[in-house]
């Protein structure tokens, strides 16, 4: 399905599936003004306001303190899990920009790292 097949298409309340709650969400974070740009949000991950704290709370779940390597996608709003994943020390996997499938780039953090210095890599 494309961006426009997805902008397009009405989801069917009758049947429960992953796009009837896609809508929902980005119907609820439109209506509430909680979506940063680009707008709409639909289609897309979400821009959404917090989602640094979204970040910060990904990090004490178990499964992520247990993680070594850890796969974040190159979307804008997951711009501060990145950040999160490389100040834990952990390695980072991003996909390649344009590529649907294959490769992705390894990023792992020195040790003395600065913040800034991880930031910039995770831009």
């Amino acid at each position: 399905m494309t961006s426009n097949e997805i902008l397009s298409c009405t989801p069917n309340e009758d049947v429960v599936t992953k796009s009837m709650y896609r809508f929902k969400v980005w119907n609820l974070l439109e209506n509430k003004d909680l979506v940063r740009f680009p707008r709409p949000c639909k289609g897309r991950i979400p821009n959404f306001v917090d989602c640094v704290v979204a970040a910060e709370k990904l990090s004490s779940l178990e499964i992520f303190k247990k993680a070594e390597i850890i796969k974040v996608n190159i979307d804008k709003p997951q711009e501060s899990v990145r950040f999160t994943v490389l100040e834990e020390g952990k390695t980072l996997l991003v996909p390649m920009p344009g590529l649907t499938d294959g490769l992705v780039m390894k990023v792992s953090p020195p040790r003395d790292a600065s913040r800034p210095l991880l930031r910039m890599a995770c831009k």
